[in-house]
């Protein structure tokens, strides 16, 4: 496939790197920082990246834009705009529209759109939670219950039709359908007594935990007949469970090489880009450079195998990870899945 990626923020290069190293076509578009530099063929936004994404199979958007601030609120950015006219002209768009983008970063808009589907009541006061929890659709309709821990993100396929709290947001969902949203939509819940509160609307990638999901979404074929199956978004939700454990620096000053980690299932790469020299090698920055990734039927054979993953890379690192609350996602799976 041929593909266009833009990263308004530069978090999912290393999903953009997989596809290419995978054999397909990725021209990378990064709007900002040096996040992933050196690892793909890369176009600056003022070098007429619509022309690439005329001829692409697919443009993949991997972050909701900043929304531009008005006097009383926000209006979408020039980003989601362009690709609202890319959309209009027939080209295949993985990304936020105008509307959803106001969605996500415009706290008013916000409680209209809840209010307007019956999800926004008094949000209890909110204090620190060990876990917190997404109700997540993918592109095509795919469902998951994502449970974020201090240090993983637990993905559990659901069905849209089944899961309590999916069909709740069956209306926002189709909503966001009609205005041409076409990407992730992440809704962040607190449980309360017997119901539940929406605190906040992502309607873009979920980072790690979307590394699981993208990778279903590839596995199904869906992303290699798109825009043609975009109706029949309703599918079969993926089978295997998904875990992402982040690693953590104690130290901001950068060291490395880390090319070795780059192999690992999953990983991400914050603030990681080549060196410079005649060998240039990849170097890290920041506190959060990264994540595995596991996918398993079985949720003991996945925490199994993704913790000794996770043992290996942070004996080869240096870097550390919590688990806090893992033994807990079985019963939430049960609570808020619609699992029996």
């Amino acid at each position: 496939m041929k593909i266009v990626w833009l990263s308004p923020f530069g978090d999912g290069w290393s999903l953009a790197y997989r596809l290419r190293e995978a054999g397909h076509k990725v021209v990378y578009v990064p709007f900002s920082g040096r996040n992933g530099e050196g690892f793909l063929p890369v176009l600056s936004p003022e070098e007429h990246w619509q022309q690439y994404a005329k001829k692409a199979d697919v443009t993949f958007v991997d972050a909701t834009p900043a929304s531009r601030r008005t006097r009383r609120s926000y209006e979408p950015s020039e980003l989601s705009f362009e690709l609202a006219r890319l959309r209009h002209g027939g080209v295949p768009i993985i990304g936020p529209s105008p509307t959803s983008e106001l969605v996500q970063n415009d706290p008013r808009y916000f409680r209209k759109t809840l209010k307007r589907f019956g999800l926004y009541g008094e949000i209890p006061e909110l204090v620190e939670r060990p876990l917190r929890f997404f109700a997540s659709f993918g592109p095509f309709g795919q469902a998951a219950l994502v449970v974020r821990g201090p240090g993983f993100d637990a993905v559990v396929p659901v069905s849209a039709i089944h899961s309590p709290i999916h069909l709740r947001l069956g209306g926002l969902q189709s909503f966001l359908v009609e205005t041409h949203h076409s990407s992730y939509v992440h809704a962040e819940f607190v449980p309360v007594a017997e119901d539940f509160h929406i605190v906040r609307i992502l309607t873009e990638p979920l980072y790690p935990a979307v590394f699981h999901l993208f990778g279903d979404l590839l596995g199904t074929s869906l992303l290699a007949r798109y825009p043609d199956v975009y109706e029949g978004r309703y599918q079969e939700p993926p089978r295997a469970f998904g875990l992402a454990v982040t690693f953590h620096r104690l130290q901001e000053e950068p060291s490395g090489p880390w090319d070795e980690l780059l192999d690992v299932p999953g990983f991400f790469g914050g603030e990681i880009h080549r060196a410079d020299g005649d060998h240039p090698k990849a170097e890290a920055h920041g506190l959060v450079p990264g994540a595995i990734i596991g996918g398993e039927i079985e949720w003991g054979e996945l925490t199994g195998k993704v913790q000794r993953e996770a043992k290996r890379v942070a004996d080869l690192s240096g870097w550390s990870f919590e688990l806090n609350g893992l033994d807990d996602v079985p019963a939430l799976i049960q609570q808020y899945g619609g699992h029996k």
